[in-house]
């Protein structure tokens, strides 16, 4: 009767983790990218290509449709094509998406910014940046962040 025990135990404890794996198998698990769609790293890409060529007034058409109702054509070139910061290159690195039509892009910028007041030359730089991309009838859009046109954050009360 001791060896049936001690196989029973044996035989748990082999199965156990195959039991424990297969229960985490359903988890729902966020995808990182819609399968086989590299229509969105092309368009997020593309439109850095035109801010890089400081041609801001075809960006535009990279952003969504709510976006650019709220901001003229001409505005959103001038604001983008006379920052201090010149971007000089971009990669795609990543993305995360919450599902097939909304993701957010991981991408690497490389930029220089003049400082001739301070040291007398451009200092260059790399950097990381987030973008929220969305499709809209089979399209992908960027969808800006607007920290400008966000409510204020309130500060807990101590």
């Amino acid at each position: 009767m001791k060896t049936g025990k001690l196989y029973l135990v044996r035989l748990c404890t082999l199965l156990l983790p195959l039991a424990l794996a297969a229960c985490g198998g359903g988890a729902a698990v966020k995808t990182s990218a819609p399968a086989n769609d590299s229509a969105l790293e092309k368009r997020a890409v593309e439109r850095w290509n035109l801010l890089i060529a400081h041609k801001a007034e075809k960006a535009y058409d990279y952003l969504t449709p709510g976006t650019r109702t709220s901001e003229s054509r001409e505005k959103y070139a001038a604001d983008m094509n006379n920052r201090p910061v010149h971007w000089q290159s971009v990669s795609y690195i990543d993305r995360k998406c919450d599902d097939p039509d909304a993701c957010t892009l991981q991408m690497q910028a490389s930029f220089s910014v003049n400082m001739s007041a301070r040291i007398g030359k451009d200092v260059q730089s790399v950097t990381l940046l987030w973008e929220r991309w969305i499709r809209i009838n089979g399209q992908w859009y960027y969808l800006p962040e607007r920290a400008s046109n966000a409510p204020p954050k309130a500060t807990p009360a101590k």
